[in-house]
């Protein structure tokens, strides 16, 4: 979704100074965005943030468009195949009350000073010099853009690429006059260059990608592993508990274990108290740190990540073996469910 968030800026940015009918297509694009990504809430709240700062500059008179702009967006998020109240459900976890603790999923923490997120502070101090030079060249719409982004980066760290990404956007309009009058014709020239060489370096790119074979993009994910699995739960009734890395890999490798496969990575989907033992399992072992894994037949396991003593703990019970196992990961059979899974 990212060219999409870039494509949307640049359509709302544009708006911004001379309104058109164009403005629409940020509704087709929400819908496309909605079925692919939970970001799809970032890109309706800036397209309502154009429509109120219109709203509020013409003092209510800005007539149906800004209306349209503060309404249809929500609406568009919510068109998915899970349906309006459960997609709103979704979003009121996610932005609202999340169930996890926010400093215990890394991508959610604090973007709090220090050398994982130099660039980003750096890149933030530039945006403020820049803004603040060329701030009569750059629309409330900007302003705000930057503004909203910039919290959103310092509030998780997931949001530092929305940041850069509108960053890349919005500040060269801050600067572009004045880089521009400084050499005559060159800069022309040379945004040719630059354009084409960036072309040509996508073109190569992709041609690459297309040239591989599957076996390239699953290095870290061994094929013998998936038969093992297979292997293990062709009964219908055979349940696979595997954790975040492996979990979306064996499902499309093996789309009869939808359903009975544990577990989905998106963990503002979890109430609490599933998230919590999700903690316990992955840290430390404690009183009942094993419970997650009850009712299920397989346990894949990320032998690189978990705490060691998991898989002798599963060896360690009556009839389990190990079908598969090398330093990345380990499938154990068990040889029954300790209970009904959850």
């Amino acid at each position: 979704v990212l060219p999409l968030y870039t494509a949307l800026v640049w359509l709302l940015a544009s708006e911004a100074r001379h309104p058109t009918r164009r403005v629409y297509l940020v509704i087709p694009l929400l819908l496309i965005w909605a079925n692919l990504h939970g970001s799809a809430a970032l890109a309706a709240m800036l397209t309502m943030l154009l429509g109120a700062i219109e709203l509020a500059r013409s003092r209510g008179r800005s007539g149906l468009r800004s209306v349209l702009l503060l309404v249809l967006p929500p609406l568009a998020v919510l068109a998915t195949p899970y349906g309006p109240m459960e997609t709103a459900r979704y979003y009121l976890l996610l932005l609202v009350d999340p169930p996890f603790g926010r400093e215990l999923v890394t991508e959610w923490r604090r973007s709090e000073p220090g050398w994982d997120t130099l660039a980003f502070y750096a890149l933030a101090a530039l945006a403020a010099l820049v803004v603040y030079l060329g701030r009569r060249r750059l629309t409330g719409f900007d302003l705000a853009t930057l503004a909203f982004t910039f919290a959103g980066a310092v509030l998780a760290i997931r949001g530092i690429p929305w940041f850069a990404l509108a960053c890349l956007v919005l500040l060269p309009v801050a600067i572009g006059r004045s880089l521009e009058g400084r050499v005559a014709r060159t800069p022309r020239r040379l945004d040719g260059y630059l354009s084409y060489a960036a072309a040509a370096f996508l073109a190569i790119v992709v041609v690459v990608a297309l040239a591989r074979n599957d076996s390239w993009y699953e290095t870290n994910w061994p094929l013998r592993a998936v038969a093992s699995v297979e292997n293990a739960a062709r009964a219908p009734d055979t349940r696979v508990f595997a954790t975040s890395r492996d979990a979306d890999w064996l499902l499309f490798h093996i789309p009869e274990l939808r359903g009975r496969l544990a577990y989905d990575v998106r963990f503002e989907i979890y109430d609490r108290e599933t998230f919590e033992r999700i903690v316990r399992f992955r840290g430390e072992q404690r009183e009942d740190w094993k419970s997650l894994a009850d009712g299920y037949e397989v346990v894949v396991f990320e032998t690189d990540q978990e705490p060691s003593s998991h898989v002798e703990d599963f060896l360690d019970e009556p009839g389990a073996r190990a079908l598969y196992g090398d330093e990345r990961i380990t499938v154990i059979r068990r040889a029954a469910p300790a209970s009904a899974a959850p």
